[in-house]
């Protein structure tokens, strides 16, 4: 919800504050059609998104680092298939 916003309040029209990509979003696609410089207001969004951004990356780091390595040892272990972006453990026969 960070990164994209609240999907539920945004489907009842409620209004929902400025998410992450929304500010992203804001920055590249105003400053896609011009060569001039960027204006304090895509200057911001783009520190609010920083600033925003940074906890959310410690977040995915732990969770791909410690919840879904954990759940990767629990698949090996029980024999589960190979999975896209799962490293197997291997030895050779």
């Amino acid at each position: 919800m960070k990164l994209t916003g609240d999907p539920i309040l945004a489907a009842n029209n409620a209004s929902t504050p400025p998410a992450i990509v929304d500010r992203i979003q804001n920055v590249v696609g105003s400053h896609w059609g011009i060569s001039g410089a960027a204006t304090r207001t895509w200057e911001e969004d783009y520190n609010i998104a920083a600033a925003e951004f940074a906890p959310v990356l410690v977040d995915i780091r732990k969770t791909i680092g410690t919840n879904l390595k954990g759940l990767e040892d629990q698949l090996e272990s029980a024999g589960a298939p190979w999975t896209p972006g799962r490293l197997p453990s291997w030895q050779p026969e």
